[in-house]
């Protein structure tokens, strides 16, 4: 069950998409929402057997889609998972899908972006948030004028 501070983080996200969009930017992963503004899905991912429910999918009209997932702690089964996730919701929309975990500690960043070798011909690696990617705002006007990332 996730707790308190799994919570704040998704609902930060949820109240100010477009946060991901300024953390994402400068990430050297290739792949960035676009331009148009993000709006929170309520969509849960589609599957015939086993519903996954992701913290948090942001959607656009010309980026690809992402899924946030808020890791406080290591889970084994969340790396079997999410590319179930990312392969699920491409499936149901034909768009690109990003996941982008966010990772509360450094360690907890490095364990997450490992990229796992689902098959003999699939790789994956989550696109991770964690300390370092993180800008410092330590300018109080800049905190008074975006507080969410703050």
């Amino acid at each position: 069950m996730p707790g308190p501070l799994h919570q704040l983080i998704v609902e930060l996200l949820r109240e100010h998409p477009g946060l991901l969009q300024a953390l994402l930017a400068p990430q050297p992963s290739g792949f960035h929402p676009g331009p148009a503004p993000l709006q929170v899905s309520d969509r849960k991912m589609p599957e015939r057997l086993v519903e996954y429910e992701a913290d948090l999918v942001l959607i656009s009209d010309d980026g690809p889609i992402l899924i946030v997932d808020v890791q406080l702690g290591q889970d084994e089964g969340k790396l079997r998972s999410w590319p179930l996730y990312v392969a699920q919701l491409h499936a149901h929309t034909g768009r690109p899908v990003i996941l982008v975990v966010v990772a509360v500690s450094p360690s907890l960043a490095r364990w997450a972006g490992r990229e796992r070798q689902v098959g003999p011909n699939l790789r994956f690696r989550p696109l991770v948030l964690g300390p370092a990617q993180l800008p410092r705002v330590e300018d109080l006007d800049e905190a008074q004028a975006n507080p969410a990332m703050a």
